[in-house]
């Protein structure tokens, strides 16, 4: 609505904003009075609206919004957002690990019995010595093949958006720690995945890799050497 005061009887009223940049007559006294232009409309009511936007933008991120040229509208930027989304429940965090750990087991089921089909078949060749080491290594090879592709279709969802297959069912992400940007390649895999799974022979990481996400920000240890932290999306 055009919020207009008649000049002549000081009376305001209400009009259509399709009314913008016409002369209208005052319903109190008759004088004409004329209505501002349409662009002269939208920056008022983008004046009305921006302390309610400064509002908006410090509950948000905690701080004021800053200093911006006239004409352009204050900026709220997603990663502002993103760093305060909550951290992933601990509940949701472990459900998602044996989520992954229970599909990686089932994706060997179909394998095993592929690899024992051919096995029984001769096609790994020396049937009359099951033992022999190039039949043990082609057996094993066929049978981890499943939980191989399982095991690389989550690392290219992490790679990609930061979720596996667990995480993507809790709905959790893995992002950067500072400003929750994508975690990508180097610490959302590199680091945090192979990196901690290669430090697991060393004694008493895994158990301390887990019981650090006790603490305040609900971080496992490997996200703390990567930079990283889970959300809940």
């Amino acid at each position: 609505m055009i919020r207009a005061t008649c000049p002549a009887c000081q009376v305001s009223h209400n009009y259509a904003p399709n009314l913008a940049g016409y002369s209208v007559v005052c319903s109190k006294c008759g004088n004409l009075l004329d209505l501002p232009h349409p662009s002269a409309v939208e920056t008022e009511s983008a004046n009305e609206r921006a302390p309610q936007r400064a509002t908006s933008y410090t509950a948000a991120v905690g701080k004021p919004p800053p200093p911006r040229s006239e004409g352009t509208r204050p900026l709220l930027r997603p990663s502002d957002v993103r760093s305060h989304a909550e951290f992933a429940d601990r509940r949701a965090r472990l459900t998602a690990w044996f989520v992954d750990l229970i599909a990686t087991i089932l994706a060997v089921i179909p394998t095993y019995w592929l690899a024992n089909f051919l096995n029984d078949r001769g096609e790994f060749g020396h049937k009359s010595d099951p033992s022999h080491p190039d039949v043990i290594m082609t057996y094993l090879a066929v049978v981890l093949s499943g939980a191989l592709a399982f095991i690389a279709w989550n690392a290219y969802l992490i790679i990609v958006r930061g979720q596996s297959v667990g995480k993507i069912l809790l709905g959790i992400r893995i992002v950067r720690y500072e400003d929750s940007g994508p975690a990508g390649f180097f610490r959302g895999f590199l680091i945090r995945d192979f990196l901690s799974f290669c430090l697991v022979i060393v004694p008493g990481y895994a158990i301390l890799d887990r019981i650090w996400i006790l603490g305040h920000d609900k971080r496992c240890l490997h996200d703390l050497i990567a930079g990283t932290k889970v959300i809940q999306l």
